[in-house]
């Protein structure tokens, strides 16, 4: 989401940037499943599946991503994902709607966690919003951003649970590749989009979608679809990875402060980053200290 920012400030179009950071992810992720001799499974599963993937491809991939960036339009980028952290009650609130077994349950001690945090983005929000003019456009951004919380879970989620209804099993790095096969639509409609309005990317868009693509894409979702494979039975613990993603609005807000200049936190913020810090803690403790128990 710095990427973004700083993309958004130079006027650079919204639709290369939400297109570009996947389809400079796909051949990264081609060569590293390759290299580990795993891209065969992965094409059975695509053979297979391939509904699945195009499906939850473009919206869990090329949608979610692409309601992000056009959100920054309206908002700035450390904004849009405290809206985005809605992800956190959205996944527990969708586990009745996606499972038919143990895991149709909402916890209710992880809801409860789930909500904490929204409050204090709450009151992040109210600080900001108060501060931009023509609030509709930046409610809109914000409805932009909860989109892309419920297609971002929902999307993982249900592939996961397609795999594993046809006893498949893809490590991270495969499911990964595969979502970014299946969102080729929708980047392509989106690459095509941007190519008719602003002609060919410049420079900056290329290297700071590559940088994107490589540290976010590569490293930092293959971390998380491991931690979630890790989880998906038990939905207090998956509830607890999902909230780690909090922490993208710190280094978000750091990364716009350092090359945008923004508007200081007000003192409601910054309660509310307090409060979202002692919350995660606790909860992530409480959830690991109970597995180990069991």
């Amino acid at each position: 989401m710095i990427v973004n920012s700083l993309l958004n400030a130079h006027g650079l179009h919204w639709a290369r940037t939400a297109c570009l950071r996947f389809l400079l992810l796909l051949p990264m992720l081609l060569v590293v499943v390759a290299g580990r001799k795993r891209l065969g499974n992965l094409v059975a599963a695509l053979c297979r599946l391939p509904w699945v993937f195009l499906l939850w491809g473009n919206l869990g991939f090329g949608g979610y991503y692409a309601l992000l960036v056009y959100a920054t339009r309206f908002l700035p980028s450390w904004l849009v994902m405290a809206a985005f952290m809605t992800t956190i009650v959205i996944g527990i609130l969708l586990s009745p709607l996606i499972y038919n077994d143990h895991r149709a349950v909402v916890p209710r001690r992880a809801l409860a966690f789930g909500f904490l945090p929204l409050s204090y983005l709450g009151l992040m929000e109210l600080d900001q919003l108060q501060h931009l003019q023509y609030s509709w456009l930046a409610v809109s951004g914000l409805l932009l951003a909860v989109g892309a919380a419920v297609l971002w879970p929902l999307s993982n989620r249900m592939l996961l649970l397609k795999l594993e209804g046809k006893g498949l099993s893809l490590d991270p790095l495969q499911r990964s590749l595969g979502m970014t096969i299946g969102s080729l639509p929708v980047l392509i409609a989106l690459g095509t989009y941007a190519w008719l309005q602003a002609g060919p990317p410049v420079e900056l868009q290329w290297l700071s979608s590559l940088t994107a693509a490589f540290l976010s894409g590569l490293v930092g979702c293959v971390l998380f679809f491991k931690a979630l494979s890790l989880t998906h039975r038990q939905p207090m613990a998956m509830a607890a990875v999902e909230a780690t993603q909090v922490l993208m609005i710190f280094f978000t807000l750091l990364g716009e402060s350092i090359v945008r200049s923004l508007r200081t936190p007000g003192p409601w913020a910054i309660t509310g980053m307090i409060g979202i810090v002692l919350t995660l803690g606790t909860y992530i403790f409480q959830t690991v200290g109970k597995i180990s128990s069991d």
